[in-house]
């Protein structure tokens, strides 16, 4: 499965990961790092997030940071008992700080 960004979604991570890095640098490298492997891990589980709060988008949750990733899942309808990695894409279209 491909991962697709869009651009306001790579310049989200990049804000948050600098804004991180203004405080604490450790806790930015550990940020992206959650955040980069959370989005990779979607490529094998595509419906591991939450149903989003816009319709057709699913939002990652980074606890116990206050981040989240919406994304889309595209072609894989139904998830129940069929494996949507192996013919679903994935765009990336928002990262936010909530709370």
């Amino acid at each position: 499965m491909k991962v697709r960004w869009t651009p306001e979604a790579a310049d989200d991570i990049r804000a948050i990961v600098a804004r991180v890095k203004e405080d604490n640098p450790g806790a930015a490298s550990r940020v992206a790092s959650k955040m980069l492997q959370g989005i990779d891990s979607l490529t094998s589980f595509p419906y591991a997030g939450r149903m989003g709060l816009v319709e057709n988008t699913r939002e990652l949750v980074f606890s116990p940071w206050p981040y989240i990733v919406v994304y889309k899942v595209r072609g894989g309808g139904n998830p129940v008992g069929q494996n949507p990695a192996r013919r679903a894409g994935l765009a990336v279209i928002r990262a936010w700080r909530y709370g």
